[in-house]
């Protein structure tokens, strides 16, 4: 992903769901710095307006961290893995994240993510699949 100005990505080659760090290339002096190491398979699912990203990590549980600065990681959500959790599509519209979400049921949510409130469900269908399509306009 990029955004804000870096690169973001995974720092190991992940293999077979294995643990991987986050990395951040700075693009302006292609520095690279290590932002999230947790020992767990993690991505960069969005970063906000003011470049930080949120990381979810999957283990035996799903968790959603926001991470300020390197290795500065608050985690803002936990959930089981076999249970409904933020994937798919996202969109930031400042500092909100609007997250897609699903579970082994049929079901589809959405998510809002904020600082102040962390992440909220917004929207849970049963009746038909839902993700979010852009930012607000």
């Amino acid at each position: 992903m990029v955004a804000g100005g870096a690169a973001w990505g995974g720092g190991v080659l992940d293999v077979a769901g294995g643990p991987n760090d986050i990395v951040r290339l700075e693009l302006k002096t292609m520095k690279v710095v290590t932002w999230f190491a947790p020992g767990m398979r993690s991505r960069v699912i969005a970063v906000d307006a003011n470049g930080v990203p949120l990381i979810l990590s999957e283990a035996a549980d799903e968790e959603l961290w926001r991470v300020p600065e390197p290795n500065g990681a608050i985690k803002t959500w936990s959930g089981p893995a076999d249970g409904p959790r933020p994937v798919g599509s996202v969109a930031v519209d400042g500092r909100i994240a609007w997250l897609s979400g699903s579970g082994l049921a049929r079901d589809w949510i959405i998510y809002r993510y904020t600082d102040s409130r962390g992440l909220e469900v917004v929207a849970n269908f049963t009746d038909r699949p839902v993700s979010v399509a852009g930012p607000c306009a």
